[in-house]
This record gives structure tokens, sequence and C-alpha cells, in this order.
């Protein structure tokens, strides 16, 4: 079935045209049927969107005044590219990458143990989240991510609870974990990172 975009003509009987038409009903169903409920059968929720599918621009567009777009584009370096979804507004100058905006991508909490290998990981009334272990190796712990992540150009908020005055030094980031290293390896001290 193809639709036909030209019938009826205006000199067509509608009984003529019949097939015609119901076969534009069809295809017309069919179309709009991707990424939304069907019209028929009718159903509760007929017309409603499934899903959101957006082909890939590789320009951003153009705005008028009081517009704003949604859309995908790509983003990275040819190595390692990525489909990332944006959001653009006329007052804008650049738009906005929504799936890059700060959200936590790996958390954990964890005690130092005073030795090398895994450290203590707080599973209990904490949050842990895409993190497999922390291990250490010298005064240097690395944050094991359970889901590579796609960039190493993430935020890292490091925080030990048990000694205020140590800050970590000489943070490496890679898409399948972090490391950094601290000035003391105190046993029993209670450390929590974040990566945004």
């Amino acid at each position: 079935m193809t639709y036909d975009p030209n019938i009826p003509n205006a000199n067509d009987l509608i009984s003529n045209s019949q097939g015609q038409l119901l076969t534009n009903f069809g295809q017309l169903n069919t179309v709009f049927g991707v990424d939304h409920v069907t019209y028929s059968p009718s159903v509760a929720t007929s017309g409603m969107h499934q899903f959101l599918t957006i082909s890939t621009i590789s320009v951003d567009p153009v705005l008028t005044f009081q517009q704003g777009r949604v859309y995908t584009k790509s983003f990275g370096t040819a190595a390692n590219r990525n489909t990332e979804l944006y959001f653009a507004e006329k007052r804008e100058t650049n738009p906005t990458l929504v799936t890059l905006l700060p959200t936590i991508k790996a958390a954990v909490q964890f005690v130092l143990t005073g030795a090398a290998g895994a450290q203590t990981l707080q599973t209990t009334n904490t949050l842990l989240h895409n993190v497999t272990s922390v291990t250490r190796a010298g005064n240097a712990y690395t944050i094991n991510f359970t889901n590579a992540l796609d960039y190493s150009t993430y935020f890292v908020n490091i925080t030990n609870f048990t000694n205020t005055a140590t800050q970590s030094t000489s943070i490496t980031r890679a898409t399948t974990g972090v490391s950094f290293t601290n000035a003391t390896s105190g046993v029993g001290e209670l450390y929590q990172v974040f990566i945004f």
C-alpha cells in the first residue's frame, strides 16, 4: 500500500476513490503509529506518545524570536563520538547540552582499611551508585565504575568526613574509574565521593 496525496481528484466520485481513500487512511494510521499508539484499534491511549525518536542533525538550528527547540546532534571527537540531546532557545548564544548536565554518574562512601587492596564500601543507609569497588595502592585510591562513562571530563567531589584537614590531590579521570592521591591513609577514615 502506498499513500497517494493526489486523491480524490476534483472530478472523482467518492465511490470510485473509496479504495484509494481507505489505503490512505491505513497508511496514515501506520505512519502515525511510529512512536505513538495507533488510532485503530481505538483504545484509551490512542494518539499518545510511546517514545520519542529524533533524527540527528549536524548544525544547530537557526531560531527566530520566542522559539525553542529540542534536537539531537553528534558530540565528541571522532574516536569517541556520541549522539547527545540539546535544547536551544533564541535568547541563548550557545545551545544547552542536556545529556551532559550535572547528574550523579557515580557515588560511593567508603572507609580506609589502612592496607593496600580493597577498601570497605558503605552499603547501608548511604548512596552507592555505579561503583563496584575502591582499591588502594600506596596513597592512591581508585574508584572503579560498574558501567564505564562516555567521557572523562566529569566533575569529582571528594569529602573526608573523619579528617577534614586532609585534601586530595592528583585526581586522574578515566571512563572506567577515577583515582586520587591522599596525603594520609588513616585507618577508619570515612570518605564520600560523587561523580557529576
